[in-house]
């Protein structure tokens, strides 16, 4: 069989990935040197990326920069966990939230906005502490 020159250049730079890339002429009915092969590699390759940029992802959002090393050696929900220990309802709920933005406070958002949160949070606690008494 005579092949034109395209044919020609096309087995030439098949038989250099060949070389280059180690594979092995698995498929016979084709002719290709591990095309497919490589293919479903490659595609395997960056799922398992895709997963591990999705996981990162996700703990970054769940477990952010601006929560980690507080204090050292502690997780930020330990801290609060700790710190809401004896605290109930929306009170609970008030307190933890001007401890959070005390906490990250300079680490994430602007530095006045953080304190503007977290006084109207203690405010808001006041009210409540001030109508109903500590929950």
């Amino acid at each position: 069989m005579t092949r034109n020159r395209v044919e020609k250049r096309i087995i030439d730079e098949m038989k250099t990935q060949r070389e280059e890339n180690r594979m092995e002429k698995i498929e016979t009915e084709t002719g290709n040197f591990g095309y497919s092969k490589y293919l479903a590699d490659e595609e395997e390759y960056y799922v398992k990326q895709d997963v591990q940029s999705e996981v990162k992802a996700i703990f970054d959002a769940v477990d952010p920069a601006h929560y980690k090393e507080i204090v050292p050696g502690y997780q930020y929900f330990d801290i609060m966990d700790h710190m809401l220990k004896d605290w109930k309802g929306s009170q609970a709920h008030a307190f933890g939230n001007a401890l959070k933005y005390q906490m990250r406070l300079g680490k994430k958002d602007n530095v006045v906005q953080e304190i503007d949160k977290a006084i109207w949070y203690l405010e808001r606690l006041k009210q409540d502490v001030a109508k109903k008494g500590k929950l």
